[in-house]
């Protein structure tokens, strides 16, 4: 039988308890309690993913789970990944959400190629796979105006299933609603890497989907970028 929230005040003391300050052990428990609610009930996920703090308040879980190696926090890391996979499932809004959250892309760059678990990677690539596919990000091609972007690192990069100055070089852009995302080489190697991993046929095939989508949208500069990750020759 699916889980299902009382009401908002219990989704309220769980993305408190998310939060920097807040004991490790309830910190892994509010991650490990979302990654189920978020599981397989739909109005679950339509809920918590409307609730203004839950996904930065996991993105931000992740960052502060990306330098340590215990097994502890690789717990908390990998419910946290895990529930905004979940998240991610058949939901356009959370999809949106989650690419627009400051320090997500970075976040799942990371945890890709240096998760503290393997469940965490593959369920991260499985993360971008779900986003790729989003119809409400469209991407354009176009000149790079941010003057403190280093443009050498950014690709055009487009950033789903239960369980330095800029040169002014060629960019891609995801929007977001109205904002554009520069997403950069990171996330292409970090794919890369889940297709050199022993992982199951799963994680490789959502894997090499996102690469895919990335390549099919993104023109040269996203060739370029997978070409130095090792994705293609």
């Amino acid at each position: 039988m699916d889980e299902t929230l009382d009401h908002n005040t219990n989704l309220h003391s769980l993305v408190l308890a998310l939060r920097s300050g807040v004991r490790p052990e309830d910190r892994r428990e509010a991650a490990r309690e979302l990654r189920q609610l978020t599981k397989s009930s739909s109005s679950n996920r339509i809920l918590i993913g409307a609730h203004a703090d839950t996904i930065p308040s996991l993105v931000e879980l992740l960052v502060s789970t990306a330098a340590t190696r215990s097994s502890q926090d690789a717990d908390t890391q990998t419910h946290a990944v895990t529930a905004l996979f979940n998240l991610s499932l058949r939901n356009e809004a959370n999809r949106s959400r989650i690419a627009s959250t400051r320090g997500a892309i970075d976040a799942f760059s990371h945890v890709l190629s240096k998760g503290a678990s393997m469940e965490a990677r593959e369920n991260c690539a499985a993360l971008i796979c779900n986003l790729c596919k989003s119809s409400s990000m469209s991407s354009k091609l176009g000149k790079s105006t941010n003057k403190g972007t280093n443009t050498s690192s950014i690709v055009p990069l487009d950033d789903d299933d239960d369980g330095d100055d800029g040169d002014g070089g060629d960019g891609m852009y995801i929007h977001v609603g109205s904002l554009p995302k520069v997403v950069g080489l990171p996330l292409m190697e970090g794919l890369v890497s889940i297709l050199r991993l022993n992982t199951g046929a799963r994680a490789h095939r959502d894997a090499a989907s996102a690469i895919y989508s990335l390549l099919e949208t993104g023109g040269r500069a996203a060739h370029r970028a997978a070409i130095v990750a090792g994705a293609i020759e």
